[in-house]
């Protein structure tokens, strides 16, 4: 439970960094950012609890940093092919 908190969190900040790596010229707003930042983080997450741990979502302490990590990395991802799209159909 502690790990999709996480996900959610790592995905929204991810959003509003982004939001403000844009500058508020962008042609999306900060709210479609952290949307596609968290489903970002919880599919980064998703993955990382199947794949690379084999299932296990939850480390002793509570959280695993790996998950947090692909959160971050796919989001990332995802955030730049949804600027990349809004770019190309703003044209």
């Amino acid at each position: 439970m502690a790990n999709i908190i996480l996900w959610f969190v790592v995905g929204a900040v991810a959003g509003m960094i982004v939001t403000f790596i844009e500058g508020t010229h962008s042609p999306r707003g900060m709210v479609s950012n952290i949307v596609v930042g968290v489903i970002g983080g919880v599919l980064g997450g998703i993955f990382s609890s199947f794949v690379v741990s084999g299932g296990a979502t939850v480390d002793r302490s509570g959280l695993s940093p790996r998950s947090a990590f692909a959160a971050l990395v796919v989001a990332a991802i995802l955030l730049a092919l949804s600027y990349a799209t809004s770019r190309t159909a703003a044209r």
